[in-house]
């Protein structure tokens, strides 16, 4: 889409080298690729019309946005194998399915159309009974999904820094220091305010760090104005030690990319 590369090609405009550009352009693919799993698991299963993730700025001790991270993290895990058995329940719902059901030779054409649909069944050895023929299918659909696809969001997650499980035995988001450069690279042209940036990465990428995005978009039992307001200063000292925010007063803090565009 035209938003994916558009923030590619600012990264590949920056004034640093090809190898140093390389992990950023990796990091946006993966995050990217998650996006669109999630997003398109959801339009199937439906539910909130996007996918968001609660972003813990690692903190010395147990809080309740790691606790909402977490329980995040859990839900999203589960939405593409929700989805995988969502588009065959609606498929076994259909009338193209009901119909080879009530007729003759029903075993014959449910696996004609299993076949034409979702390209399985050359292989099934089971009973000539199109109850047993779906059942199998389901179960192939999902052990297949678990062994590739289902993968890519806590794989490609941890890869690209955004999956953690740093202070805790559970995974949660919680971006390491390369990713949130390669947020900021990526989304900032020159400087914007703080509060600007954390509205622009949740609309891009549904991304939770301060408690003006977590109260648009949690529940009244997820959500504590200090707990996010905690987090959002955490990150901000983390952009500080990075060299990627100044404040210039009490009420004003800015995020800098510190790279000129060479076009």
């Amino acid at each position: 889409k035209r938003i994916e590369r558009e923030v590619l090609v600012r990264i590949l405009k920056l004034s640093i080298p090809d190898y140093d550009a390389g992990p950023h352009l990796v990091n946006l693919a993966g995050l990217h690729l998650i996006k669109y799993q999630l997003s398109r698991a959801l339009g199937k299963v439906g539910g909130q019309s996007r996918p968001t993730m609660v972003c813990e700025v690692v903190a010395p001790h147990r809080s309740l946005v790691r606790e909402v991270s977490c329980s995040q993290y859990e839900a999203n895990n589960l939405l593409p194998a929700q989805a995988v058995g969502a588009v065959i329940d609606a498929f076994e719902s259909s009338p193209e399915w009901q119909q080879a059901l009530g007729g003759a030779g029903a075993f014959v054409k449910c696996k004609e159309l299993l076949l034409a649909n979702f390209s399985w069944g050359d292989d099934y050895e089971g009973n000539n009974d199109p109850a047993t023929l779906m059942r199998e299918f389901k179960s192939a659909a999902i052990r297949r999904h678990r062994q590739h696809v289902a993968n890519i969001h806590r794989n490609y997650g941890r890869e690209i820094g955004l999956v953690s499980r740093r202070g805790t035995v559970k995974l949660r988001y919680a971006p390491n220091d390369s990713l949130l450069a390669t947020l900021l690279l990526a989304n900032v042209p020159v400087r914007i305010e703080l509060h600007q940036f954390l509205a622009h990465l949740y609309e891009r990428y549904g991304f939770i760090f301060g408690d003006r995005e977590a109260e648009l978009a949690l529940n009244a039992d997820e959500f504590d104005k200090k707990a996010f307001q905690a987090n959002g200063r955490r990150l901000e000292a983390r952009l500080t030690s990075l060299g990627f925010l100044r404040r210039l007063s009490d009420g004003c803090a800015y995020v800098e990319n510190p790279y000129k565009s060479l076009v």
